[in-house]
């Protein structure tokens, strides 16, 4: 059984520059998901630890960690978000690196619209599909 996305399913940006965070929050209001802006890795981790997230929208670097820490911590949950890294400088190399280490995919900032709605339902999508494998085993 696939479960269905929800319109209640926030997507979790950490750390995004002003003018991308509220950028993306324009796209999402055309999309079936909300965003939620934190500023920091420690807050993404709380966050994800409390709510249900299936995404996570990151930058490169934080005040306090970057995208591989975020990775780290998050993946360690019992329904653990895709990542998203976005940057002005993703390039094969970065991709590369965030595939090979776990995470889902990258953004090139500032954003295009299309690329982010495709991006994000894919890894929802994906998210739920292992959700729901792991409680069809489990």
């Amino acid at each position: 059984m696939v479960r269905r996305r929800r319109h209640s399913d926030v997507i979790l940006a950490v750390n995004l520059r002003r003018q991308d965070s509220q950028y993306l929050r324009t796209i999402f209001t055309g999309l079936p998901w909300k965003l939620a802006s934190v500023a920091t890795l420690t807050q993404g981790v709380r966050q994800a630890k409390s709510q249900s997230v299936p995404v996570i929208v990151c930058e490169l670097d934080f005040q306090d960690g970057n995208w591989k820490l975020l990775l780290d911590e998050v993946s360690r949950l019992a329904k653990p978000p895709r990542l998203i890294v976005a940057s002005r400088f993703a390039d094969e190399r970065l991709w590369a690196e965030v595939l090979n280490l776990g995470g889902h995919d990258v953004l090139i900032t500032p954003f295009d619209a299309d690329e982010v709605h495709r991006v994000v339902s894919y890894a929802v999508d994906s998210w739920y599909f292992q959700v729901d494998a792991k409680a069809e085993c489990g």
